[in-house]
């Protein structure tokens, strides 16, 4: 008999014509929104979620883009209407009004190079004050990137199926890349399986329940066990009926991160696929002659078969 049976935890029971995974491996959710958006708070929002070298290269792209707007309406006024340019070493007109445009953006104001006329000037101003604009913008983010507590933990990729001493278990194993200290992690695994009901195929949850959901200190790679009993919802799984199985098993990760004073989070989740038979992990730590207690993180995905 199947216990723990749980509602849906907010990510939707209908199966309809999703077949993709409920939360991808980056841990966002695969959900995809049309209809009303606050376009300049999503656009703020996911500057500061993406990653550090996506997030550089939007920057340098919009600065060059918005350079050689202001280059394009320079060169289409006429390069006479900006004073210094005996001073530069070309006479490409769209290169000076590029360097034109990037001091002005910039308000370095190097001295070479100003406006000339009333048109150049109103633009010159414009372009300057919108430089000023995104220049704060951009600082800002950087500052929300750098001040934001966000967890930093690697899963295994695949998880296990152990048999020892009689028992089967289920094993993934979890680590911290950052080398902030984490305490009081907590660690939660849903099992969302496909099953037919009463109108239909439908998702059904489970929680699983852990050999140790819930540990003090997390330095080391911490091994999360799922013991498959005839009350579990994996019960029956193995590598012959792994057909037969469709699930996924959604996981949510919080700890208390000590340099921040603040709870951070992660998600996971591996699918029916993702599930390794007859294996074990490699130990990830080992201890050196120093007395230092050594942990590759190299090694939280490693595992070798069973003879």
């Amino acid at each position: 008999m199947i216990k723990n049976q749980r509602r849906d935890p907010g990510t939707g029971d209908k199966v309809q014509y999703r077949s993709g995974r409920t939360i991808n491996k980056d841990g966002s959710f695969n959900v995809k929104r049309i209809g009303r958006t606050y376009i300049l708070v999503s656009t703020f929002e996911w500057l500061i979620n993406i990653r550090w070298s996506l997030f550089f290269l939007v920057l340098i792209l919009g600065y060059t883009f918005i350079n050689l707007v202001f280059a394009l309406i320079y060169l289409n006024i006429g390069v006479e209407h900006i004073g210094g340019i005996e001073s530069l070493s070309t006479n490409n007109p769209l290169l000076i009004s590029y360097f034109f445009s990037f001091q002005t953006f910039t308000t370095v104001g190097y001295g070479a190079l100003h406006p000339i006329g009333l048109t150049t000037n109103i633009i010159a101003s414009f372009e300057a004050f919108l430089g000023f604009m995104m220049f704060a913008i951009a600082t800002g983010l950087l500052y929300s990137r750098f001040s934001r507590p966000k967890a930093k933990i690697i899963f295994s990729k695949q998880a296990l199926m152990v048999e020892k001493e009689d028992k089967k278990m289920l094993q993934f194993r979890i680590g911290n890349l950052k080398s902030n200290t984490l305490m009081e992690a907590e660690i939660e695994v849903i099992m969302q399986k496909k099953e037919i009901g009463p109108g239909g195929p439908v998702y059904n949850f489970y929680n699983l329940k852990l050999e140790r959901k819930y540990i003090l200190f997390f330095p080391l790679n911490w091994t999360v066990v799922h013991e498959i009993t005839e009350k579990s919802p994996l019960y029956g799984f193995n590598e012959d009926t792994k057909d037969d199985f469709e699930f996924e098993l959604l996981i949510h990760f919080k700890a208390f991160d000590d340099t921040y004073s603040e709870h951070v989070h992660q998600r996971y989740s591996y699918i029916s696929d993702e599930i390794a038979f007859g294996c074990k992990f490699v130990p990830a730590y080992y201890s050196d002659r120093h007395g230092h207690t050594v942990f590759d993180l190299n090694k939280i995905s490693k595992y070798e078969k069973i003879n």
